[in-house]
């Protein structure tokens, strides 16, 4: 992930929008994938991981939305 992201300022993103994907990415993506490479998550990995977010993926309880899911899953 960390060099996708480095690719993404190489890209021309703007800084905020990396900034942005890199806080989504260490809040709710690494930790649940961080076992897996990449290139070998499957569908089935991510259908659970969202499933999970939106259950229970706040730090201070309950789920996310479907909308922050959406932006997850576009990252």
């Amino acid at each position: 992930m960390d060099e996708w992201l480095e690719l993404c300022t190489v890209r021309g993103l703007r800084a905020t929008t990396v900034a942005s994907y890199r806080t989504m990415v260490a809040l709710h993506v690494e930790g649940a994938l961080a076992a897996t490479p990449l290139e070998k998550v499957t569908p089935h990995e991510l259908n659970e991981l969202y499933g999970r977010l939106l259950r229970d993926g706040r730090r201070s309880g309950g789920g996310l939305s479907a909308r922050t899911v959406r932006y997850l899953h576009t990252i």
